[in-house]
Order: C-alpha cells, then sequence, then structure tokens
C-alpha cells in the first residue's frame, strides 16, 4: 500500500474514531416551522411537527392522547431528511403506547426514497428489536467531523439486525 492510501485509510480510521467516541458534537438549533399546529385536548390531540436544523428536516404528523397515566397514539406521516443523504419515509401508520411502566410501538418502517434500504424498529415492554435492510452509509455523513483539507464521503449499504433489552437499572442492553 502507498503511503498515500496509508494516510487516507488513516485520516478517515482517525475521523470515524472521533465521531463515535469524541465529545459529542454541539447540533444547530432546531428550528420549529410555523406549520406546527395541534387541534384536541390531551385525550385525543391531532398533530403536525415540522422542524428544521443544519442537518436535517422532520415532518411529522399524527395522533397522540392520554389514557390515565399512559400516553397512546399513532403516527401517521413522518418524513426525515439528513443533508447529505436520502429521505425517509414512514412506510405505513405506527401505533405507540407509552407510560411510566408501558413502552410499545408497532412495528415501523422508515422508507429511503429514490434508493433501497429501509429501516424497522419496534418495542415492547423494556425490549426494543432494530432491523435494516441496505441502509445507505451516507445517513452517518452530518456527524462526521468536517475536514475542508480532506472532506470525507461515506458511499455503500449496510443491514443490521440488533435487539436492546432494559435492565432493572433502567440501562438499556444490546
Amino acid at each position: 500500500m502507498s503511503s498515500i492510501n496509508e494516510g487516507k485509510y488513516r485520516i478517515l480510521s482517525d475521523s470515524l474514531v472521533a465521531a463515535f467516541r469524541g465529545t459529542p458534537m454541539t447540533p444547530t438549533p432546531v428550528q420549529i416551522s410555523p406549520a406546527e399546529r395541534g387541534q384536541g385536548s390531551q385525550a385525543a390531540l391531532d398533530f403536525e411537527l415540522d422542524a428544521n436544523s443544519a442537518q436535517a428536516a422532520l415532518a411529522t404528523r399524527g395522533r397522540i392522547g392520554r389514557r390515565g397515566v399512559n400516553w397512546e397514539g399513532r403516527i401517521a406521516a413522518l418524513e426525515l431528511t439528513a443533508e447529505p443523504g436520502p429521505t425517509l419515509r414512514l412506510q405505513d401508520p405506527a401505533g405507540f403506547r407509552y407510560g411510566p411502566r408501558l413502552l410499545q410501538l408497532d412495528r415501523s418502517c422508515l422508507v429511503a426514497q429514490d434508493i433501497d434500504g429501509r429501516l424497522c424498529l419496534s418495542a415492547t415492554g423494556n425490549r426494543l428489536q432494530l432491523q435494516g435492510e441496505a441502509l445507505p452509509l451516507a445517513l452517518a455523513q452530518p456527524w462526521l467531523p468536517t475536514d475542508e483539507a480532506a472532506p470525507l464521503f461515506i458511499l455503500g449499504t449496510v443491514d443490521l439486525d440488533a435487539s436492546f433489552q432494559q435492565g432493572r437499572d433502567g440501562r438499556w442492553r444490546g
């Protein structure tokens, strides 16, 4: 391997280590657009929310309501766009329930637009399941450190299957 290639790989390796082990980067403030609105009461609230930052944009709508100490609802639509990277959209509406001793999320899949790839998540009780198929590595681009002298771009895809369980101490392991 030439010394130029070794240098490129060293820069990439050091940057990835810094991105995932270093001190967290301070994100650009999120701007909530005037499109955010809700109608109803705590028992049944319809919502729409658009949030934007320098790294990403999120648009979602759905319904949420309070049932005793628990909250439950349905996410009707969700779109997430990271720069650079593909737009991810919720494939089907997703139901959820959340409370002091309750965590439940129906299987929910975000599908990448214009390219193959999807990320699915489900949760029941203290278990969380995450599955990804042909996920573009470009989704991690916004969190890589920037260096004008040696710009980094991630190409390719990855598949993943992960499960997590919350322990009695409240920590998630998987």
